[in-house]
């Protein structure tokens, strides 16, 4: 079985600013742009948006339209310790 439809929205969407396709403070197309992009419902790419937008990745504006966030929750965590002892 597949994932589910706005999984998949939302995974192209990440791949985009994973890419640098799309960049902090680029707008997203509308939201009509991306039914016909995806040929889904408004539905599901409010779920998937919705989504992105609670993580911090998203920021959505009702005049202007949705942004990648200038302050994104990190897309991958990297963790660098120095083990040795500074003595």
């Amino acid at each position: 079985m597949g994932k589910t439809k706005y999984r998949q929205v939302r995974e192209s969407i990440l791949a985009d600013i994973r890419s640098g396709r799309l960049k902090c403070g680029d707008k997203l197309p509308t939201r009509e742009e991306l039914i016909k992009r995806f040929s889904v419902t408004r539905t599901t790419i409010a779920k998937a948006l919705s989504e992105l937008t609670r993580q911090e990745i998203l920021k959505s504006n009702r005049r202007l339209g949705t942004f990648v966030a200038n302050s994104s929750a990190p897309l991958e965590v990297a963790i660098i310790s120095n083990l040795k002892d500074p003595s």
